[in-house]
């Protein structure tokens, strides 16, 4: 089993602490899911922590005079999704460090939602279909894919009943 948020595992019979432990894992993925950190940007040049990454579901980021655009730079080896709300006056660059592609960019006012694979951060309304070529997306029922043949190769099917 993978622990990517850092949630706090309770060992196979373990009874002390037991229920501490279950609650703080609980309240850690909640925040995941759920939780906003609110950061006053104050400079051209941001960094989350990887405690950040894992701990929060997005980032509000407030004006504090930066004084031009902003690059946001994740810590190597960051790996998920999360949100960015940019409020801080500027355009911000959300990038990890060793980017080797186009980093995603955020004009103030704006939201997005981004993910990291790791080496790299890309809009995440689109990492699926840029990673598979696929030229368009589909809705359609499973009873209406099953009947298709073959499928297009060049669409990504979403089944929704």
């Amino acid at each position: 089993m993978t622990n990517n948020l850092g949630r706090t595992l309770v060992a196979t019979g373990q009874a002390d602490n037991g229920v501490v432990a279950i609650n703080d894992s609980d309240g850690a993925l909640d925040a995941k899911l759920t939780a906003f950190l609110t950061i006053a940007v104050d400079s051209t040049s941001e960094s989350l922590t990887a405690a950040q990454i894992r701990g929060y579901a997005g980032f509000i980021l407030t004006d504090s005079t930066p004084g031009g655009a902003v690059t946001l730079t994740l810590p190597a080896n960051s790996v998920g999704r999360f949100g960015v709300v940019n409020s801080c006056g500027q355009t911000v660059t959300v990038t990890i460090s060793g980017q080797s592609v186009t980093a995603p960019t955020i004009a103030d006012g704006k939201s997005d939602t981004l993910i990291s694979d790791g080496v790299n951060v890309r809009y995440a309304s689109s990492y699926a279909v840029r990673s598979s070529d696929a030229s368009r997306i589909v809705e359609i029922s499973q009873i209406a894919y099953d009947a298709l043949s073959p499928a297009d190769a060049d669409t990504v099917y979403l089944i929704t009943s």
